[in-house]
C-alpha cells in the first residue's frame, strides 16, 4: 500500500512539473497581447477611417475550445469626436482579428 501511495504521489509530482514547464512565459504573453492590440486597431481602422483608440479597457485571455482559441479586447476612443467601444476577437491560429463598435 505504501509503495501504491509513493508511487502516486510521484506521478502527481511528475505531471505538476511537466505542465508548469509547458505553460506559457511572460514574454510569449506579452508578445500575443502586441500582436492583438496592432491587428485589432488596424481592424477598427478598416470599420472606420477616423476613429481614434485611446486604450484598452479590458482582455480575456483564452476563449473557445481549451480556451486556446481567441484572445479578446476591448477598447475605449472616439470616432467623429464622440465616444466610441470596439470588441476585437483575435484568432491566435490564423493570427487575424474581427472588431466590431459596442452599442448601447
Amino acid at each position: 500500500m505504501r509503495t501504491i501511495l509513493t508511487a502516486g504521489a510521484l506521478a502527481v509530482a511528475l505531471a505538476a512539473a511537466s505542465a508548469a514547464g509547458s505553460a506559457s512565459t511572460q514574454s510569449a504573453w506579452s508578445a500575443l497581447a502586441r500582436t492583438a492590440h496592432s491587428e485589432c486597431g488596424k481592424q477598427i481602422k478598416i470599420l472606420a477611417a477616423n476613429a481614434r483608440v485611446s486604450r484598452i479597457t479590458g482582455r480575456v485571455s483564452g476563449i473557445g475550445g481549451d480556451g486556446d482559441l481567441y484572445y479578446a479586447l476591448t477598447f475605449k476612443g472616439k470616432m467623429g469626436g464622440a465616444e466610441a467601444r470596439w470588441l476585437c476577437l483575435y484568432d491566435k491560429h490564423s493570427k487575424k482579428a474581427q472588431a466590431r463598435e459596442i452599442t448601447d
